[in-house]
């Protein structure tokens, strides 16, 4: 079965036919997520295309990826690191200043 490619995440580049090598393979996994993760849902058959990509998803991992965590939680992968969100600028000025953190962050 062809590999199932969304050519839409390739604006900067011609897009593959086909995953050849491990690097076009983790270009694409990097492209994927990071759509993903800005609200563009893959198809089911890009997916499919991602399900067989296992060995790049655990040489190449996304830790600050939303998507790639919930990839590999769809497919009943062990869970990589996931790194912790950044802190916005006045967190760490109030941090710093010893304040209290804002209550309302939570509700953000």
């Amino acid at each position: 079965m062809p590999d199932a490619i969304d050519h839409s995440l390739y604006p900067d580049t011609a897009a593959p036919d086909e995953l050849r090598d491990e690097s076009a393979a983790a270009d694409y996994v990097q492209r994927v997520c990071s759509a993903y993760d800005f609200g563009i849902v893959p198809s089911a058959a890009v997916v499919a295309t991602l399900r067989g990509l296992r060995a790049v998803f655990d040489r190449f991992p996304l830790p600050a990826s939303p998507a790639y965590h919930a990839l590999r939680r769809l497919f009943a992968w062990p869970a990589v690191q996931s790194v912790p969100p950044a802190r916005l600028r006045y967190e760490t000025f109030d941090l710093r200043e010893g304040r209290a953190a804002d209550p309302c962050v939570a509700f953000v």
